[in-house]
C-alpha cells in the first residue's frame, strides 16, 4: 500500500459561522469539523501506517507558518495547526477546539503555506500528496492573477487537490460518481471555463457588505469565490465536491480499502473476433472492521507499557478415542479432511481434492445477446465490475466502442462466461452497455445458475379470496405515489429533491461503529451516546413523508387490516413416546417401567450414544418423513413445513388419511375417536391451505363408506364436529356450492359427494 501525505486546509472565517436557512442548526464549520474527525477515524483505523496527516487554518486572529517569516508578513492569518504526523487521538482533541477567534485570512495563502509543507516532508520520498480545502468561498482572494503560477507548481508536483465547497452550487452530476479519482492527461488537458480575470471593483465592493445583511443567500464574493475555485481546479486537475452534509464530505473523504488493479486481463472472445480487455471493481460489499481480542488481565500483570497483550489462539487436534495417546495433538501430515455420509465419514485427502477439481482456463466469452428487458433485476448477483478496452490500446477501443454502440441502440446485453483466474469457478453473467462523455465500457453483473435459484411453492394468489377489486388497488396506488422518495425531501433552498439517494446514503452499522470507537477513544469511561442525526434520518422513517401521506395511510389500514398471529412455542425436549413413534420397530414395553415417560435430554451430540437399540441419530425430527399414530397432527405440519420437496405434499396427504383409518380400526372402543377427528380437521385446513380439496373430499367420501355403519359412533362424532367437504367458498376450483357440502353430513348411507351434488343440480 503506498504511503500517503495528506493535509486538511481549513476555512475558519467569519462566513464560516453563519448559520444558512435549513442548516439544522450546524454552520459550515461544524460541518468541516464532523468532516474532519471522520477522516481521522478513517485514517486511525485503517491507515495508521502509511498516511500522515496535517492541518492548516485559514483565518485565524494569530499567524503562525514558516512562509510569513520568510516573506515579511505576505501570509497574514494564515496557522499551522498540525503538523504531518500519524493519526492520534491527539488529532481529534485539536479539532474539537477550533473556532472562529475574529480573523479574516487568503483560502490561497493556506493553500501555499500547505504545499510549502509537503514538498519540505516529501522530498525525494515516494508519497502520494493530497490537499482537502474545506470553505465555503466567503473571505477575500487577493492578487487571483497570480494563480495560474501556483496552478503550474502543483501540477508540476503531482499534487492532488480536493476542494470540498461548503454550500456549492449542486451540479447534479449523478451519472459521474468518481469524480475523486478523475485526473486529466497531459495529451489531453481541460481548458478552463473562466479566466482568473474578474471585475475588480465589483468584487471589492462586495467585499464590504457584511454577510449579516443577507443570510439567505449567497453574496456576490461566494459566487465569484466559487468561480475561481472551480477554475483553479480545473488548471490543477482537481475535482471541486459541492456538500451540505458532513458524511457527504466522509464519503468523498474516504480512500479505497482496495488498490484500483485490475481483476482480468484478457480478450473479450466474441466468436473468432478477440479485444484485449480489463475489469476493474465498480462496487463491493463493506464489512465491518477486524477487530483484535486484547486480554485486560494480561494488560494489569504486564510490567512494559509496550506490552502487546494480543489474544492468540491455538488449535490443537486430539485423538477423540485414544487422547493418552497423543498428548501434544495430531501433527498436520497425519490429519486429513472427511465428509460425512450418512453415519460414516469418508477421507478425503488434498491429493484426491485437486484431482477432481473441474480445471478452468481464464477467459471472458460471449455466450449470445439477450433483451435487457428479459433479465429479472432480482437475477442479479454480487458487485458489479467494469469492463475497459486495454489501456494505450486504440485498436480494441474502437472495437470495444463498436459493440457498446451496438448494444446500445439494439438495448441488448452479451451474456458471458466469465473465469477471472485459472481453475477459479466459472461464473454466468451479462454486459450492458455504459456511454459517458470520457469513456465507453461495460458493466458486469453476475447471474444465478439453475442450482442458485430457489423455488418455494405457494398457493396460488388467483383466487377470488385474494384478488383485490379496483377499488382496493386505487387505494394501494395512491399510497405508493404519496410516499414517492423522489420529491421526498426539501434541500436549504427549499428545493425537492430525491431522499435516499445511494450515492449520499451510507452504512449506518459502519457510521455508528466508527462514531462510538472515537468516543470510546477519547473516554473510555464514556456511555454510548446518542445515534447521529444524520445517520437516523435515512434509518427511521420520515416523519414529513408519513404526516403528509396520513390520509391514504388510514384508507389503507382500514381496507387491509392486519390481525396478530400468536406463534406457539416449539417443543424442546422430547418424551419416550416420541422415541417409540421415530423407531417403530420398538414397542413401548420394551423399555422397563422405571424409565416412566418422562423427558429426556438432547444435550449429548454423540453420533455413537444409544439407548438400546435406538441411535442419537433418531432423535432428530428436523426432517419428518412419515406420520406416526403417536403424534400424527405434529408430523402432517412437518411434512407440510418442507417446501423444498414438492412431493411431500401428497405424500403427507396419503398418509394422514392411512393414519386415519388406523386410528378408527385400532380404538378401543371410542377412545382414540377424537384424535382421528383432530385428524380430520388438521388435514381439512392443510388441503384448503394448498387448494388440494379434491383429495379431501374424497377422502372423505371413502371415509363415510366405510366407517358410517361399521363404526356409528365415529360418525356421529364427525357429524357433531361439523367438518364438510371444501366447497367453492372457500376455494374457488372446489365443484361443490357450500349448500351441497352441508347437505353431505345429512345425506343417506354410501352416497358420494358428487351424486349429492347431481342430485342438488336435478332439483335445480
Amino acid at each position: 500500500m503506498s504511503k500517503e501525505a495528506l493535509i486538511v486546509i481549513l476555512d475558519v472565517g467569519a462566513s464560516m459561522t453563519t448559520l444558512r436557512p435549513n442548516s439544522k442548526g450546524l454552520s459550515g464549520l461544524d460541518k468541516s469539523k464532523k468532516a474532519i474527525r471522520l477522516l481521522i477515524q478513517q485514517k486511525l483505523l485503517f491507515f495508521k501506517k502509511t498516511t500522515v496527516l496535517g492541518m492548516v487554518l485559514v483565518g485565524t486572529s494569530a499567524t503562525d507558518n514558516p512562509l510569513n517569516d520568510e516573506y515579511d508578513g505576505n501570509y497574514m492569518n494564515v496557522s499551522v495547526a498540525r503538523q504531518l504526523e500519524p493519526a492520534n487521538l491527539a488529532f481529534l482533541e485539536d479539532v474539537d477546539g477550533i473556532h472562529f477567534d475574529g480573523g479574516s485570512g487568503d483560502l490561497f495563502d493556506g493553500i501555499l503555506v500547505a504545499v510549502q509543507m509537503l514538498d519540505r516532508f516529501v522530498g525525494t520520498k515516494k508519497y502520494t500528496k493530497r490537499l482537502y480545502v474545506l470553505t465555503n468561498g466567503g473571505e477575500i482572494i487577493h492578487d487571483a492573477d497570480q494563480l495560474d503560477k501556483i496552478a503550474g507548481h502543483m501540477v508540476g508536483s503531482d499534487m492532488k487537490v480536493n476542494f470540498i465547497g461548503i454550500d456549492f452550487a449542486d451540479d447534479d452530476d449523478d451519472e459521474d460518481e468518481d469524480d475523486a479519482d478523475k485526473m486529466v492527461d497531459d495529451d489531453n488537458p481541460i481548458k478552463p471555463i473562466l479566466s482568473f480575470d474578474i471585475d475588480e471593483q465589483k468584487y471589492e465592493d462586495a467585499t464590504m457588505k457584511a454577510v449579516e445583511d443577507d443570510p439567505d443567500s449567497r453574496s456576490y464574493r461566494h459566487v465569484m469565490n466559487e468561480k475561481i475555485i472551480r477554475n483553479f481546479s480545473k488548471k490543477i486537475r482537481g475535482v471541486v465536491f459541492p456538500c451540505k452534509d458532513a458524511l457527504a464530505m466522509m464519503s468523498f473523504f474516504k480512500t479505497r480499502t482496495v488498490a484500483q488493479t485490475s481483476k482480468f486481463r484478457g480478450d473479450l472472445e466474441i466468436g473468432r473476433i478477440r479485444i484485449p480487455v480489463q475489469t476493474f471493481g465498480k462496487t463491493m460489499l463493506s464489512n465491518m472492521p477486524s477487530l483484535k481480542k486484547h486480554s485486560e488481565v494480561a494488560s494489569q500483570m504486564a510490567d512494559g507499557e509496550n506490552s502487546q497483550c494480543a489474544v492468540k489462539m491455538d488449535r490443537t487436534y486430539m485423538n477423540k478415542l485414544n487422547p493418552d495417546a497423543d498428548a501434544e495433538g495430531i501433527a498436520p501430515e497425519e490429519r486429513v479432511k472427511a465428509y460425512r455420509y450418512g453415519k460414516e465419514r469418508i477421507p478425503f485427502s488434498g491429493f484426491d481434492e485437486e484431482l477432481l477439481k473441474f480445471p478452468t482456463e481464464r477467459c471472458l466469452q460471449v455466450l449470445g445477446f439477450v433483451e435487457q428487458s428479459k433479465i429479472p433485476r432480482h437475477h442479479r448477483m454480487s458487485g458489479v465490475d467494469i469492463v475497459v478496452a486495454s489501456p494505450g490500446d486504440e485498436r480494441a477501443g474502437l472495437a470495444l466502442s463498436a459493440f457498446v454502440h451496438a448494444c446500445h441502440q439494439q438495448n441488448r446485453a452479451i451474456l458471458v462466461r466469465y473465469i477471472k483466474r485459472k481453475n477459479a469457478a466459472p461464473l454466468i453473467g451479462y454486459l450492458i452497455p455504459k456511454i459517458k462523455d470520457t469513456i465507453e465500457f461495460f458493466y458486469w453483473n453476475q447471474l444465478p445458475f439453475s442450482c442458485d435459484l430457489r423455488t418455494f411453492p405457494f398457493a396460488s394468489l388467483d383466487t377470488n379470496q385474494f384478488r383485490p377489486s379496483s377499488k382496493e388497488i386505487d387505494i394501494a396506488k395512491n399510497l405508493v405515489n404519496k410516499l414517492d422518495l423522489m420529491t421526498a425531501i426539501t434541500d436549504e433552498d427549499g428545493d425537492t429533491e430525491q431522499a435516499l439517494r445511494p450515492k449520499r446514503t451510507f452504512n449506518p452499522c459502519l457510521q455508528r461503529f466508527y462514531q462510538t470507537v472515537e468516543t470510546r477513544a477519547l473516554d473510555p469511561q464514556a456511555s454510548i451516546g446518542p445515534l447521529d442525526p444524520v445517520i437516523a434520518e435515512y434509518v427511521n422513517p420520515n416523519e414529513k413523508l408519513f404526516n403528509s401521506s396520513a390520509k391514504e395511510l388510514k384508507e389503507f389500514h382500514e381496507r387491509f387490516p392486519l390481525k396478530v398471529m400468536t406463534v406457539k412455542k416449539k417443543k424442546t425436549h422430547k418424551n419416550w413416546a416420541d422415541v417409540v413413534a421415530i423407531a417403530g420397530e420398538v414397542k413401548q414395553n420394551a423399555f422397563p417401567s422405571s424409565f416412566g415417560l418422562g423427558d429426556m435430554s438432547d444435550e449429548d451430540d454423540d453420533d455413537d450414544a444409544k439407548i438400546g437399540d435406538i441411535t442419537m441419530a433418531q432423535f432428530d425430527t428436523s426432517r419428518v418423513s412419515t406420520i406416526s399414530t403417536i403424534t400424527p397432527v405434529a408430523d402432517f405440519k412437518a411434512m407440510f413445513s418442507q417446501r423444498d420437496d414438492v412431493e411431500m405434499i401428497d405424500k403427507a396427504i396419503k398418509m394422514m388419511w392411512s393414519v386415519i383409518h388406523d386410528l378408527i380400526d385400532q380404538s378401543f372402543k371410542s377412545k382414540l375417536f377424537p384424535k382421528a377427528i383432530e385428524c380430520v380437521k388438521t388435514l381439512r385446513q392443510g388441503c384448503l391451505q394448498e387448494d388440494e380439496w379434491k383429495k379431501f373430499n374424497d377422502g372423505l367420501s371413502e371415509l363415510r363408506h366405510g366407517y358410517e355403519l361399521k363404526k356409528p359412533k365415529f360418525w356421529v362424532e364427525l357429524v357433531t364436529a361439523s367438518i364438510l367437504p371444501i366447497h367453492s367458498e372457500e376455494c374457488s376450483q372446489s365443484d361443490i356450492t357450500r349448500a351441497v357440502a352441508s347437505s353431505f353430513l345429512s345425506m343417506p348411507s354410501f352416497s358420494t359427494i358428487s351424486s349429492v351434488s347431481e342430485d342438488t343440480e336435478d332439483a335445480d
